[in-house]
Formats: C-alpha cells, structure tokens, sequence
C-alpha cells in the first residue's frame, strides 16, 4: 500500500498536470481549433484555466472538474438537435420510476441522498443449517464499524435462499457460502453489495455505487472470498502461513520441503489461486486498493493476510514460469492446457493477480485511465461497470464526470468515455487496444470498451511518431486531429482463405519483408523508420517462444520438407568421406619401409587433401544450416522455394552466370504467389556463396530448390523423406576418430625421428597442420550435430507442443486483415478488424504507435 505522503503528491500532480495541460494546450487548442464558435467560453470554460491556476487546491479541483466536464458535453453535442442541446450524464429525474413494493425487504428502509447514508448486514450466529441476517440503515461509512465483503456474484440468477428481516431472499451460490463461511458464534456486522444496495433501484444503485471507494476504505477489513476450498488449497495457505523463512532467501523448492509440501503441489496450488474467478472481476481493482487496513483472505476454512500473499506471489511466479512444469501439463484447475496454445495464455493469469496484489492503495492514489485500459483483462455484468468499476480508482474530475447513472445507454456511456481517452488522456493507441467501434449510430471513433482489449503486441520499444501529446477536439461528434497521411491500401486478405497454400504463401511473402531490414519503403522510409523490425510475425504471435522464428517455419508443409537437403547432400557427405580415408596418415606398417624425409613428404599431402576435403565438408554443413535455419538473421529459403521459386531460382542462375533472357522462361512449377512492388533479393544467400568461394555449393543448393519446389507442387508432398543426417554424422565422427589415431602416431614419429639427431622441422610443421585439420573436422562434426538440432526442434517435438505454437499464432492473426499499401508496403491490422479496403488511407496520427486506417465517407455510409 501506498503510504499517505505519497498518495497526497500523487493527487497534487494529477490535478497540477490537469491545470497545466487544460492551460497550456488544451484552451489554445480549442480556440484555435473553433474560433469562430462565440459561446465557447461559456459552453467549455466559464473560467479560463489562467484565472484558477494560482486558486487554493479545492478550488482549482472544483475549476479543473467544471472545465473536464465541459470539454465532454461539448464533445458529445448531438449534432441533430441543434448547438445549444447537451447530452447529460447526471441522473434524469423524469427516469426515477422505480417504486418499492409496500412490504418488500427495502420498504422500510429507505436511504437519504442528502445525509449518503447506507446500509448495513448483520449476520447472526448460526442456529440452524441456513442462514438469518439482520438487514439495517447506518449512518456514513466513516462512522461505522463493519467489513465489507469483496466476492464473485456468480451467475445472475439467485438459487440460494436465506432470511433477513424475516423475509426469503435469494443469493448467488457464492454468496451463500461466503455468508456460511464467516459466521461466527456472535453477530457480524457486514456490507455486501448485493443485499445492502437495492439492486432493482437503478437510481439508489447509482448514488451508492459512487460510494464503493468511501465504503471499502473505512471498513474495518475488507474480506476477499475466493470461494469454496479443493484439493490443493491446503498446500498454497500452508506455504503463506509459514513460521519459518519469511525473508525467502532460500529457494521456493528448500522452503517448501521443509514446509511438507512438494513443489509441483505447490505450484499447481499456486496456479490454481491466480485462476480464481475474483481475479476476473472489473470491481477488484477498486475493492482491494481502496482498503485502509491490508485486506484478508479467505478461501473455504483457510484465510492469509495480504502481507504474506504479497511476500510470497513475486517468487512463486518467477518459479512457476521458469520451470514450466504445470505448462507441459495437460490441465490445471479448469485450464485445459492441452487446447490453450501460448505461455503467454498460461502466465496470463499470474501476472494479473500479480498486479492486483502490488498496485498502489489506500484510497487516494489516483491511477490514469489511459494507463488502466489497456491492460483491464476483468469481467463485469453490467458493461457500464467498465466505467464505474474502476472510477473510484481514478482523480475527482473523472469521479465527478462519469457518476454512476445506470438509466443512461451504454453507447451514450462510452462515447463519453472515448471523448475522456481522446482530448484529456491523448490516448490515441484506443483505436488498437480497442479496435471495435461502438455502433453505427454513433461516430467511428466511439470505441466498445464491453471486449477486454487487445494485448499489444509490439517488438519496437515505445517509438512514437512526433513525441508530442497528440491534441485533438471533438465538436458534434467529429474528432479533430493531427497527423500524417502515408499511403491508400492496395491489396487486403485474411488468413483463414479458403486456399490454404495461396493463403501461406501470401503469409510467407509479408513475413520476409516484415523481417528484411534492408527492405525498401518507397517515399515513406524516413517517416516510417521507427517501425522497422528484424522480429517476424510469429513474434508478435508467439512472445515467450525464446526464439524469432519465422512464421513459415511453423507449417506442417515447411517442417515436412526439412529432411529434403540432408537428402540432397547425402551423396556429396558420402563422397567427401571416402576422399578423408584416402587421406589417412601413414600408418606403422607404412613407415616401416620408408624413410624420415619420405615418410614427412607423403604425410604433408596428405594432410593438406584432408584439410582441403575437410573444408569441402564444412562448406556444405554451413549450407545446410544457412537452407533450413528458421531464424530472422537468414533467408527462408526452404519457404522461398515453395512461395518465391521464379525469383529465386532466376537469381541463382543468374550468379552462376547462366540466366535465360527473360524471368518467364525459366523452368519449373510457380505455387501461388503475392503480387508484390518489393521483390526479395536473397542478398543474404548470394554473400554466403561469395563468401565461400566453393563452386558446387550453387549446384547443390539449384538441386535443393529445384527438388523442393517439385515436392511442393507433388499431391503426395506429405510423404517424408528418409533422414540421412544421422548417418552422416556418424560418417564425419567416424572419419575424425581415425585421424585422430593418425595425428598421435604422428606425434610418435616425430618423437622417435629426434632422437635420431634427424631434422624434424618439415615434420612438426606436419603435425601442427595435421593438429588444425583435426580441429576443424571436429568442428564440422559439431556443426552437423547442431544442424540436426534445427531439424529436431519441430520434427521431434511433442506433438501437443508444436500444436500450441501454431495454434498461438492461429489466434493472434486469425481476426486479423493483412494488407499492402500502393507503394509495397505491407501490414497487419489490430485482431478484431477485419473491414480493410483498397483505397483506404493509412495514416499515422500525433503520438501513436501505430498507423491506423482511414475510410472517406460519402453521405450517410
């Protein structure tokens, strides 16, 4: 919890950065912006933010709410009924409809929103096997002594049945065994949401929703109910309940053998906390941070005090995630492992009751909505609590703004708080984190803040396109902004097409521009340069993976074809093999019959041949490696052969020097291919070959590509090829182990040859070159092994686990359009999005991430 010092500053630099930014951008914007407009001043600022920025601190929070407040009607000014008609947020006194029904529970108890009264519960001890409670009106919560109950509702329709005030009255099931739970052989005076506030009143229920924040604040404890126990609850509140090693110096593991507990037991409890449904909930936030006094925990019998959650959450997550044993499971709890795809979705959890646990509290340390949107992840009945959930964690001037009202709609409800988002927070990144628009009826720029929002998925550090708060205001539903037209699209698709191979190859083509960063970007280079990436797609898609594959790599068709160059150059390891026998030093029989110096002379050549077939060797390992790696820094040419193979196999030809006269005349199969303003150049590739030097690696490497196009284009292309590289390398292992032999009765030789008074200088010369060549035999071998282990990485993992990596990607991209700009360049849009068209404008705005879309509109479209 934040301490009270803290929490002060905290709401003096809110208020001094709304003061200043009111002052200093928003008014000269706004006069700016809509000069003309004679009844600004009285319709937005009826003081000017110069003439209350040296007020008292009330006096300018007053000022700042009446300003913010302004700002948002005159935002959502309905265009059609005329300038002088605001839309207001304040409760209608014409909707106060709702009557008590004579002798029902609230019939006499009514509440009184000039004193803010409220309600208390009294829960009795038991005398039966339900319960009895005493419903009562209090006075204000500051003056009361109760806890207040923080909980799941459950689902909406009440099957339990208990009594107060004499009366039946139905709860949620997790009510009731939170009520069954805290019963105690005395009465306990309690507040819980469902029963002290009238719930069929919307207009009590607003007033005494705008209390929540006062009221969890002056309980006495707030009281989080997990619900009821399971079979590994124990082993979690055993842990946190500990005696011993508070300081967690020790590992988590040590800790909990000599708690009694075993650490998968542990972790799995652990796991299984953090996917409690009250994490869920948009209310929790608001409920824990407001507590004065650290909240208690209760889960069935067990309770745990904050304190000791806090103490140990931070080093169970780390031992959670770095191990990865529950991950590699099938289920925990009510996650079915084996369908969920990502770590991301396993950690997902952990983070979030994570940050719950350690977000500031007490009350008065205000949080900014911008920064608290993007990651709500938290579940609610009513959308409109979208907004009051949380509002109590936030500054005054948005409690005042946004005061429960639960008669107006939710399109009139989010508009507003898309106007807040917009002018006051200059959140442009909204339009990303919630990408879906609220209706028809209402502006584009209306966000649906009903669906959790998008995680953002980003490989750039946080680069933004001026650094400037991104200004704006909104006048009869039109936003006005600033910012930079880049290009209109060109082309759009979705990847779940019905032609699954054009779809891939589409998907492939996009892939290598997103991760070639010598790419070019047409006019927009220097503006667009923030956005450039060596990270691929299935980065974005896949942020724990511990590698930047490229998406390709993850198709059953590209893990298929991974054998087809250790096929390829099987024959040529083969021959290289037999040529290092021939080479093998002389052996004792041999130099029996020969002279020092002739014996020195033949073992110089042949340790040259060795070093010359050994370096052949290498030369072709490093090829395989550079054809089948899967990694950013190379070209994916095994997907280039099946997506790009004209442009490829041209360009080959062409570094060989025997390219036909035109592109169309080349031979073999095309499979469906991108249109594209960018061609791929495989610059990489024709370094590599350069750089070598060694003439039949373009033969081998035509003969892989020729071969896995032609495979590619077969009906049977999911036949496997025989796996030859095992083989090859225990050819190379066989080969140095001998060598080996070799070099050490070299060594003897040399050896015996001084003792002789012979010159063995040429003879040492033999021996250290002897030494390198065996070194880099060696090498090679170790090259092949890690060859191998790229191949290995899909084909020989667990099914299940390949699945989710492809499936993590299925479900970043699956609601997602891709497209590509009249100038070449591609992109993808946030999920959820899917209505691109060509024409459409790209556009990059003040202060944004990300450039978003554009459409011109005619009429009433």
């Amino acid at each position: 919890m934040a301490s009270a010092e803290k929490q002060n500053d905290n709401g003096k630099e809110v208020l001094d950065f709304r003061v200043r930014y009111l002052r200093e951008l928003l008014e000269p914007y706004y006069e700016r912006t809509f000069s003309s407009e004679e009844s600004l001043a009285a319709a937005i600022f009826p003081r000017w933010p110069d003439e209350f920025a040296d007020d008292g601190e009330k006096e300018k929070e007053e000022m700042v709410s009446v300003c913010i407040k302004g700002v948002l009607e005159f935002a959502s000014r309905s265009s059609t009924v005329g300038a002088s008609r605001l839309v207001s947020h304040e409760i209608d006194a014409s909707t106060r409809s709702y009557v008590v029904p004579p002798g029902g529970l609230y019939f006499n108890l009514g509440l009184d929103t000039s004193v803010m009264n409220f309600r208390l519960l009294e829960l009795l001890p038991p005398v039966s096997d339900g319960i009895e409670c005493a419903l009562k009106v209090s006075g204000r919560p500051e003056s009361a002594s109760y806890d207040a109950l923080s909980y799941v509702w459950g689902a909406p329709t009440p099957t339990k049945s208990i009594i107060v005030n004499g009366v039946e009255k139905l709860v949620g099931a997790n009510l009731y065994s939170a009520l069954k739970t805290l019963q105690r052989p005395v009465k306990r005076c309690l507040w819980v949401d469902a029963l002290c506030i009238d719930q069929m009143n919307d207009e009590e229920k607003g007033w005494q929703v705008a209390m929540m924040a006062d009221i969890y604040h002056h309980a006495d404890n707030v009281l989080i109910y997990l619900g009821d126990e399971d079979d590994d609850t124990a082993a979690l509140f055993a842990f946190l309940n500990r005696t011993h090693d508070l300081d967690n110096e020790s590992s988590v593991d040590d800790i909990a053998e000599r708690c009694g507990i075993g650490i998968e037991d542990l972790l799995t409890s652990y796991h299984k906390f953090t996917l409690r449904p009250w994490f869920t909930r948009i209310w929790v936030c608001q409920e824990f941070s407001a507590a004065k006094n650290l909240p208690t925990w209760v889960c069935g019998p067990f309770t745990a005090s904050t304190p000791s959650v806090q103490r140990d959450m931070r080093v169970l997550f780390t031992r959670c995630t770095e191990s990865q044993i529950l991950w590699t499971a099938d289920k925990v709890g009510d996650l079915d492992l084996a369908q969920k795809a990502s770590f991301e979705e396993f950690t997902s959890p952990l983070l979030e009751a994570t940050r719950i646990l350690f977000q500031p509290g007490g009350g008065h340390f205000y949080s900014i909505p911008c920064i608290m949107y993007p990651q709500i992840k938290r579940d609610c009945t009513d959308p409109r609590d979208v907004v009051y959930g949380l509002r109590g964690l936030f500054e005054p001037a948005f409690r005042d703004a946004f005061y429960p009202n639960y008669t107006i709609t939710l399109d009139e409800l989010f508009s507003r708080l898309s106007s807040w988002l917009l002018i006051l927070d200059h959140w442009g990144d909204v339009f990303y984190s919630y990408p879906r628009r609220m209706s028809r009826s209402f502006p584009s720029w209306v966000r649906d803040f009903s669906q959790r929002p998008v995680a953002l998925h980003t490989p750039w550090n946080d680069k933004r396109h001026v650094g400037i708060p991104m200004l704006s205001a909104i006048r009869d539903g039109v936003w006005f902004v600033e910012g930079v037209i880049l290009e209109r699209i060109s082309e759009t698709f979705d990847i779940d097409e019905d032609e699954v191979l054009a779809t891939y190859s589409r998907l492939w083509h996009l892939d290598q521009f997103f991760t070639n960063p010598d790419r070019a970007i047409t006019n927009t280079e220097s503006l667009l340069s923030p956005l450039k990436t060596n990270h691929s797609l299935a980065h974005w898609a896949i942020d724990n993976s511990g590698e930047d594959s490229t998406v390709i790599t993850h198709l059953p068709l590209i893990r298929s074809a991974l054998n087809i160059p250790h096929e390829i150059a099987a024959p040529r390891f083969a021959f290289f093999d037999r040529r290092l026998q021939d080479c093998e030093l002389l052996s004792d029989q041999d130099l029996a019959h020969m002279s020092p110096h002739e014996a020195m002379t033949l073992n110089e050549s042949r340790s040259a041949e060795h070093s010359r077939w050994t370096g052949r060797i290498c030369n072709l390992t490093d090829l395989m490696s550079h054809v089948i790696s899967s990694a950013c820094d190379r070209e994916d040419l095994i997907g280039a052969s099946l997506f790009d193979y004209p442009n490829l196999r041209g360009r080959l030809l062409a570094f060989k020097g025997s390219v036909p006269n035109r592109q169309e005349d080349l031979p073999g199969g095309d499979l469906p291919s991108t249109n594209t303003h960018l061609p791929l150049t495989y610059s990489k590739t024709l370094d590599f070959l350069t750089e070598k030097g060694d003439g039949d690696l373009i033969e081998v490497l035509l003969e892989i590509v020729e071969t896995i196009n032609k495979w590619g284009l077969d009906s049977s292309a999911s036949a496997k090829f025989p796996d030859r590289t095992d083989k090859d390398i225990k050819i190379a292992e066989k080969s140095v182990e001998k060598y080996k032999h070799s070099i050490e009765r070299l060594a003897h030789d040399v050896e015996t040859w001084k003792d002789t008074s012979a010159d063995t200088s040429n003879a040492e010369a033999v021996l250290a070159k002897a030494m390198d060549t065996l070194s880099m035999s060696s090498a090679t071998v170790e090259t092949m092994h890690n060859s191998r282990v790229s191949i290995q990485r899909f084909q020989s993992a667990p099914a299940h686990m390949v699945e989710r990596v492809t499936n993590s990607m299925a479900h970043r991209f699956q609601h997602s359009s891709f497209f590509v700009t009249e100038g070449g360049l591609p992109g993808v849009g946030t999920p959820g999005v899917r209505d691109f068209r060509a024409g459409d404008v790209l556009v990059w705005l003040d202060d944004m991430l990300f450039p978003i879309v554009l459409r011109e509109v005619i009429g009433s479209e």
